[in-house]
């Protein structure tokens, strides 16, 4: 459920929403916010996250 969270909180965060107006919208402080931006971020930076968004459902399917 954080994961969810938290990226949804990315979303918004790239959509414009400022810290005040998410620490609002998630019922957390700013500096909560802060660290939810800061864990998910992590996480696109591995390796396994890189490929996961390089992949596609219509991949498994591909004829070769």
């Amino acid at each position: 459920m954080m994961m969810l969270r938290d990226a949804n909180i990315l979303k918004d965060r790239r959509d414009g929403l400022s810290y005040s107006g998410l620490a609002l919208k998630y019922q957390m402080t700013e500096d909560g916010i802060s660290k939810a931006l800061r864990r998910i971020e992590q996480q696109e930076l591995q390796p396994w996250a890189q490929t996961a968004k390089a992949w596609k459902q219509d991949d498994l399917f591909s004829q070769p």
